[in-house]
C-alpha cells in the first residue's frame, strides 16, 4: 500500500494471455483487479492478504487495508470478467468498513481466495 504515495501520475494496465489483471490509474487514484487475469497468472489472492497480513486475519488486515486506501483517497476495485464484485477505499461507506461486496459475486471471491 506504501508503493501508491510513489505514483504520482500515468496509467499502467497489466494483462495476461489477453485477459485483464491489474490496472492502476494515479490520476484517478484507481486500482482495479480481474479475476480473469488473476486465474490465468495462477496467483491466490489470501497469498497476497498473507504478505500484507504479518501475524493479523484476513478480515482485520482487509479492514486496515480498506481505511489506508481511503485514508490515500485510492479505491481498490475486483471485478470478474467486467463486473463488479467487491471494493474497498475512497467512496464507499464508512460503516461497512470501507468494504463493499457483491452478493452475487461472493461465491467466485471467495474462490479467487483458495
Amino acid at each position: 500500500m506504501d508503493a501508491l504515495t510513489l505514483i504520482s501520475s500515468g496509467k499502467v494496465t497489466v494483462t495476461v494471455g489477453g485477459y485483464p489483471f491489474l490496472s492502476i490509474r494515479s490520476d484517478d487514484k484507481e486500482l482495479d483487479v480481474d479475476l480473469s487475469g488473476v486465474k490465468r497468472a495462477r496467483v491466490s489472492l489470501s497469498n497476497i492478504i498473507k504478505l500484507e497480513a504479518g501475524n493479523e486475519g484476513i478480515l482485520r488486515t482487509s479492514e486496515r487495508m480498506a481505511r489506508k486506501l481511503s485514508g490515500l483517497e485510492w479505491r481498490l476495485t475486483l471485478y470478474d470478467t467486467g463486473k463488479q464484485i467487491f471494493m474497498m477505499g475512497r467512496g464507499v461507506s464508512r460503516l461497512t468498513g470501507h468494504i463493499k461486496v457483491n452478493p452475487l459475486g461472493l461465491k467466485r471471491l471467495l474462490e479467487a481466495f483458495r
